[in-house]
């Protein structure tokens, strides 16, 4: 079985780019997608990184996590990768949980994904002292950032809708290997530092909530692409993700630029009712 990796920047934050370090010598190849619009230093910066074996993929546009994904799935394809984890810019992996992934690979080749256990930071990364123990579950959502993707799963299911552009793009995903019948597995022992964003943790009815605090222009793309997989799916994409009216509820409550930020939603649902997708400035939906 072959291994690679691939890498989806957006103007990455300083230092962030010496974290793809952490893949080499762990798999084949590394395939970096550089979605910024100014990529020359991103690129220059990696050429003295990095020495084993990586492609390097720009097209000086944003054109999307879905398009990226897609992307470096056909290339690795192409070159007869078997399995590709596909990792966010600000992902870390816990020491030893690829080659934990890759064994269980190895021995277990019917799952469309196996992900790991996700472990949010916000400012800094902070360490799991306790003891896990090696479960596996059997899960039906897992976000594209830290999972080891079958490529023939990936293949078989039709791949990422470049429709959505960003936001529910793993929702999507989950739901085409679903309906495949390909199985998400999460090994616990594997664990993923993922950044949660801009959230701040705030309590509501004695229950912790965790607010977007994203550009309104995230908000957009939410709204309209919960829109779009509910007329894709239906009533479905609920077993994969909330409602939105907690997120409209937790922006009144909590966020700043409370109105800035309701009208990109509201802007976003017409938008899916109308099918206007891909890159929000690209769309037929104006001010």
């Amino acid at each position: 079985m072959r291994y690679c990796c691939g890498i989806v920047l957006y103007n990455p934050a300083p230092g962030m780019l010496s974290n793809i370090r952490y893949f080499e010598n762990k798999v084949e190849k590394i395939y970096i997608y550089d979605n910024s619009e100014s990529p020359l230093e991103n690129k220059i910066k990696l050429a003295g990184i990095l020495k084993g074996e990586y492609q390097y993929i720009s097209f000086e546009e944003n054109r999307g996590l879905a398009c990226a994904l897609n992307e470096i799935c056909k290339r690795a394809l192409e070159e007869g990768f078997d399995y590709i984890f596909t990792m966010d810019q600000d992902s870390l992996f816990e020491e030893g949980a690829v080659a934990q992934m890759i064994e269980f690979a190895e021995k277990n080749r019917d799952y469309g994904m196996i992900v790991p256990e996700i472990v949010p930071y916000f400012d800094k990364i902070i360490r799991q002292d306790t003891v896990r123990n090696r479960q596996e579950s059997l899960v039906k959502f897992a976000i594209t950032s830290g999972s080891l993707v079958n490529l023939n799963a990936y293949k078989v299911s039709g791949g990422f809708d470049n429709n959505l552009f960003i936001e529910h793009v793993d929702v999507d995903f989950c739901i085409k290997l679903d309906k495949k019948q390909w199985s998400i597995i999460r090994l616990e022992r594997a664990v993923l530092y993922q950044r949660a964003g801009n959230s701040v943790e705030k309590k509501l009815f004695g229950r912790t909530v965790h607010p977007l605090f994203a550009s309104p222009v995230r908000g957009y793309y939410l709204f309209r692409n919960q829109k779009y997989l509910k007329k894709k799916y239906g009533k479905q994409i609920f077993t994969y993700t909330g409602k939105l009216y907690k997120t409209l509820l937790k922006t009144i409550l909590y966020e700043d630029r409370k109105r800035e930020r309701i009208k990109y939603y509201m802007k976003g649902y017409l938008a899916g009712r109308k099918d206007y997708m891909g890159k929000y400035e690209l769309t037929k939906f104006q001010e």
